[in-house]
């Protein structure tokens, strides 16, 4: 375990160990080919970060260990001949959750050879996501047209929380809801506070004890929000959606930071690193990206080979402080207009910005240039005559 750092999922069920100092990937469980064993879900199974934890989207979840190379089956989520996959699985101390597409949710007592199903609820039809909050023993769940919802993991026979609809448009009629993505911003109440991302490229922030409806919601580009994640600091939303793009935005008012670069497919999950300002991506593209968190610069990008679907880093450092250092040193060094600009949504690249002072002449060779135009002489060119006009010949009338 202590080669790798870092941790991808892919569609066909490989899991991946990658080594971002080489830009290299080693398969931890074999080479697997099959689409119904998608990587739905990965987690350390302990704060040791020993095991990790793998859910596929057949239903199977169990444990993996890099140094055995094989996946140990705890749960079967899923009846056998069932046409239904598991959306995720969270594992907090004993407990397993695990949801289902068809709104089945289920808790888990895990054992050292096999789960036990303690209860089940049903969280509503056309499920789509989930996710666990740790510090308040909670899940949240979403859907096509199934509002927020969050759960206890202890007792699931009623929500803690459901969230209410905004209000109706200007033509009174009812906003269609998809919830895609979730995440927790920090809070000190037992209730976490929520950040959504959904297919109609809407961002809600609810505070459950405040009221049900949410209060922040605003938009960000035109396609569906597929992954969401909260800055360390709670001041900033990292968002990506389904044709690549991926940006920081302001928490508090919506507001575009910038965007993070490099992705030409798919963006299925982001995290922020729990100890170093880096955002590690994963994309359909095939690639694991790790950006930096305010500079917005492309640290790391690893050719995978499938479809990455989920990613997981350990606590230990992903990239070497003296490189994060140089990243934040050319920021300190771009004036303070360029920063405030880029607060009202210009996206100040830094490559951008080197390659134009690097392309750009010095002032004495573009003088010089300047001086040996104005001394050649241009050539007179002489006006052409004018076409002469023919006369036109007067017919003659004949007599009569």
């Amino acid at each position: 375990m202590a080669r790798f750092r870092l941790f991808a999922g892919s569609e066909k069920g490989t899991v991946k160990g990658i080594n971002l100092d080489s830009q290299s990937f080693s398969n931890l469980n074999g080479i697997a080919l099959d689409w119904s064993k998608g990587v739905v879900a990965l987690d350390f199974e302990s704060e040791t970060e020993k095991k990790i934890l793998v859910g596929t989207a057949d239903g199977i979840v169990g444990t993996l260990s890099c140094d055995e190379g094989v996946l140990h089956e705890k749960v079967r989520a899923v009846p056998d001949g069932e046409q239904i996959r598991l959306l995720a699985a969270a594992k907090l101390d004993s407990t397993l959750v695990t949801c289902l597409d068809n709104g089945c949710l289920s808790c888990w007592k895990w054992n050292e050879r096999e789960g036990e199903l303690v209860c089940e609820q049903s969280a509503g039809s056309q499920l789509s996501c989930m996710r666990m909050h740790r510090p308040s023993r909670t899940v949240a769940t979403g859907g096509q047209s199934n509002v927020l919802k969050l759960w206890n993991v202890e007792r699931l026979d009623k929500p803690l929380f459901s969230a209410k609809n905004v209000r109706h448009d200007t033509l009174d009629l009812q906003v269609p809801v998809w919830v895609r993505s979730i995440a927790f911003p920090a809070s000190g109440g037992d209730l976490p506070l929520i950040a959504t991302g959904t297919t109609y490229h809407q961002i809600r922030m609810y505070d459950s004890r405040a009221q049900r409806r949410p209060v922040l919601d605003f938009e960000w580009g035109e396609h569906p929000i597929m992954a969401l994640d909260v800055t360390p600091d709670n001041n900033g939303f990292i968002v990506a959606n389904t044709i690549g793009d991926m940006a920081l935005l302001d928490a508090r008012t919506g507001k575009l930071i910038g965007n993070y670069k490099g992705a030409n497919g798919s963006i299925r999950q982001v995290m922020c690193h729990a100890s170093q300002p880096v955002v590690v991506s994963c994309s359909l593209d095939r690639h694991i990206r790790v950006h930096h968190l305010q500079t917005r610069r492309l640290l790391r990008e690893v050719y995978v080979k499938q479809r990455a679907t989920s990613v997981l880093a350990t606590s230990e450092d992903l990239v070497a402080d003296s490189e994060l250092q140089r990243k934040r040193h050319r920021v300190a060094s771009q004036s303070s207009d360029a920063s405030d600009g880029d607060l009202d949504g210009s996206d100040n690249d830094a490559d951008i910005t080197d390659d134009i002072w690097d392309n750009m002449a010095p002032a004495e060779e573009a003088d010089s240039i300047v001086q040996q135009l104005a001394a050649e002489e241009i050539p007179e060119v002489e006006p052409s005559a004018a076409p002469k006009k023919k006369k036109k010949r007067k017919k003659k009338s004949g007599g009569s």
